[in-house]
């Protein structure tokens, strides 16, 4: 937290939609200052398996299970995305700043969902490691695969006053209910056969895999 921050301000804006809400997205120069929107380490980050398509222009959630070692046609159909991917997400805050002091944070700008990489993680996770929830200065490297250099600050500024800790969780809450719609669509088998244009008469698996916790992870 910049010193000499003693007030917050907060852009209330509308509450967050299931099906309207900002999203984060670099753009490749820019940087930008943020927080976790979570306080508690185990819980901040949600990982989900998928696959895209790119010909199909279309995601949808892995159902295949390997701790019981079931492999479904989102893993098995021969097309471009059958290897499923790791897609990792949470909620940040983006501050707002002095309007003549651009290191001076004045307020919360937007609590936003944000979906990345397992790359992305694994430099969140060595900044943890050795500073602990801290804002984190992003600076965008490439807009298209989402790449970023990170420096951390010191201390998080939205935890040091009880109002700025409830306005933020409470738009966190919303974030977190829906995220595994914006990590990976759930669709059934039978919706993904059909996409695939293959038979559609396969039972749907019981065992479709749920969003997780990086349980852990953190620490």
């Amino acid at each position: 937290m910049s010193e000499g921050v003693r007030s917050f301000g907060f852009d209330e804006g509308k509450d967050i939609k299931d099906n309207s809400f900002p999203k984060f997205k670099g753009e490749k120069g820019q940087t930008y200052v943020f927080g976790f929107a979570w306080d508690v380490p185990n819980e901040i980050f949600r990982m989900s398996e998928g696959h895209y398509s790119n010909s199909l222009q279309q995601g949808w959630q892995c159902l295949s299970d390997e701790s019981k070692g079931i492999k479904e046609v989102c893993c098995t159909a021969s097309y471009d995305g059958m290897e499923a991917k790791k897609k990792i997400g949470c909620a940040i805050v983006l501050y707002k700043f002095d309007a003549n002091d651009n290191n001076k944070i004045t307020g919360v700008k937007d609590v936003v969902s944000w979906t990345f990489s397992p790359k992305v993680f694994q430099s969140l996770r060595a900044i943890y490691s050795e500073h602990g929830l801290v804002d984190i200065v992003a600076t965008c490297t490439d807009t298209k695969y989402q790449s970023f250099t990170f420096v951390p600050k010191k201390g998080s500024a939205w935890t040091q006053t009880d109002k700025s800790k409830e306005f933020v969780k409470n738009k966190a809450d919303k974030i977190y209910k829906i995220l595994p719609k914006l990590l990976f669509a759930r669709k059934s088998l039978s919706e993904i056969r059909e996409l695939l244009g293959l038979n559609a008469g396969s039972s749907d698996a019981s065992s479709g895999l749920s969003l997780d916790g990086i349980a852990g992870s953190l620490v």
